[in-house]
């Protein structure tokens, strides 16, 4: 088993969003039958899960995080691709931004927009430096 640190429902969002996408496309590619699709759907799932507000309002109990989700080594490779692709897709910059502030990603950009506009040399962008550089 592999176990990744889920910081907060936002950075299970967009992996589970992405994971999503990359089912659609192995779907595509008629690969609905193969063990990599069964293993993103999964991680897709178990994301969607701690993703979803609405355990919260229904009584259930609530996901704390961060979250410790544990996977088999085949789940993890497909993780490991979701991840990669919403880095690439929304930029790495602003996926940490986003993760690191708990805020959707169109608000993470706008941030990163706003703080460039700044300056390059400003104490904002040293800000900016330490949220998408930590882990």
């Amino acid at each position: 088993m592999t176990q990744y640190t889920i910081a907060n429902r936002v950075e299970a969002s967009i992996i589970a969003y992405e994971a999503d996408a990359l089912m659609d496309n192995m779907a595509d590619d008629g690969l609905e039958d193969s063990n990599n699709y069964e293993d993103m759907e999964t991680v897709r799932d178990r994301l969607g899960i701690l993703a979803d507000n609405e355990a919260t309002f229904k009584g259930e109990r609530a996901v704390e995080f961060p979250y410790n989700l544990e996977l088999s080594s085949a789940e993890a490779w497909q993780f490991e691709v979701a991840k990669e692709q919403a880095m690439d897709c929304i930029g790495h910059d602003n996926y940490k931004i986003a993760v690191a502030l708990n805020l959707p990603v169109k608000e993470a950009e706008r941030i990163a927009i706003k703080i460039l506009e700044i300056g390059l040399w400003s104490d904002a962008n040293s800000v900016l430096g330490y949220l998408v550089t930590r882990d």
